[in-house]
C-alpha cells in the first residue's frame, strides 16, 4: 500500500487538471525501499539501510546516501522553475553524463562517486575503521570484531552466523587477527564534511581527514572526553590535548556528555585490562 501511495503521489496527485508549477515530488522511496521481489526485505527498507530490527526509520548510511542527492534535486528544480539551468552543467539531469559532468557536480546522471579502501590487519588486535561508505559487515573482516554501541560491546566471531553487524563508516572497531593480510573493499567515497554521529557516552571514532572534528567538538569535548589510540598498540589510550588538530586515520575515544576524571581512568583501564586478557 505504501509503494501504492507513492505511484500516486508521483503520477496522479497533481493531474487534475489545474497548473501547479511550483509543485515537485522528491520520491525518497525509490532510494530506501528494496525493489528485489527475491529480497526478505522487498518492499521495505533496504538492509544496508536497517537501523535496527525495531526501528523501522533509515539509518545514518542511508541520510548520508541520499542527502546529497536530495539536495541537488533541491538546487536543480529551483534553476528549473527559475529558468536558470546549473552552471557548468546545462544538461544535468538528463540521464547522460557528459561535457564537465561528474560525479562530484552531478551524481543524478554520473553516479555516486566510487572508491575503494585497504584494510591491514597485523597478528593480535587491531583497530580499524572504514573510510569509505561499502555495506560492509564484521564478517568479512575475518576474525573477531568487537563494536562498543552505547555502552554495550557487540562481537562478531569467525563461523558463528547472526552475530554480524554493518560496519558504519569512521566509527572504530577492534578486530583480533590469527594472521597478518590485507583486506580490500569497494564503496562509495565519503564527502570531505561527512561527520559521524556522536552518540551520548563513549564514542571510537577514526577521521577522515585532519582537524575534520577540531570546529565541532572542541566548545563541548574537555580534556577529560577525549583520549587517542596508538593503531599500532590498540590497548595503549593517552590524553589528548583538544585545542590540537586531530590527525588522519588516527583513532580517538571521545565522550559526548560530562564524566568525572576518575571515572573515564577507571573506563579505559577496564578496556586496557579486557584485551590483554582477551586470547592471551
Amino acid at each position: 500500500r505504501a509503494t501504492q501511495f507513492s505511484e500516486w503521489t508521483k503520477n496522479n496527485w497533481l493531474n487534475n487538471g489545474n497548473l501547479h508549477n511550483n509543485i515537485v515530488v522528491f520520491d525518497i522511496r525509490e532510494y530506501l525501499v528494496e525493489k528485489d521481489s527475491n529480497s526478505a526485505y522487498f518492499n521495505f527498507l533496504k538492509e544496508e539501510y536497517v537501523s535496527v530490527v525495531t526501528n523501522s526509520h533509515p539509518n545514518d548510511r542511508a541520510n548520508n546516501d541520499i542527502g546529497p542527492i536530495f539536495g541537488e534535486f533541491l538546487i536543480n528544480e529551483t534553476q528549473k522553475f527559475f529558468d536558470s539551468p546549473p552552471q557548468g552543467n546545462p544538461e544535468c539531469g538528463d540521464n547522460e553524463c557528459n561535457g564537465d559532468e561528474n560525479c562530484l557536480t552531478c551524481s543524478e546522471d554520473c553516479g555516486l562517486c566510487l572508491d575503494s579502501q585497504i584494510i591491514n590487519l597485523n597478528e593480535g588486535w587491531n583497530v580499524v575503521s572504514m573510510t569509505i561508505d561499502s555495506g560492509i559487515t564484521s564478517n568479512q573482516l575475518e576474525g573477531v570484531v568487537m563494536d562498543y554501541d552505547g555502552g554495550i560491546w557487540n562481537s562478531d566471531f569467525p563461523n558463528v552466523n547472526g552475530d554480524e553487524f554493518l560496519l558504519e563508516p569512521l566509527k572504530g572497531y577492534f578486530v583480533y587477527s590469527n594472521i597478518e593480510t590485507s583486506l580490500e573493499f569497494d564503496g562509495v567515497e565519503l564527502s570531505s564534511d561527512y561527520n559521524y554521529p556522536l552518540v551520548a557516552g563513549w564514542n571510537l571514532i577514526s577521521v577522515n581527514q585532519a582537524g575534520l572534528f577540531l570546529d565541532i567538538y572542541s566548545h563541548s569535548i574537555t580534556q577529560e572526553n577525549i583520549y587517542s589510540i596508538n593503531p599500532n598498540n590498540p590497548t595503549l589510550i593517552e590524553s589528548f590535548d583538544p585545542s590540537n588538530n586531530l590527525v588522519q586515520e588516527n583513532f580517538y575515544w571521545i565522550n559526548e556528555g560530562s564524566r568525572s576524571k576518575s571515572s573515564v581512568v577507571s573506563f579505559f583501564d577496564w578496556i586496557a585490562n579486557f584485551f590483554k586478557s582477551l586470547f592471551s
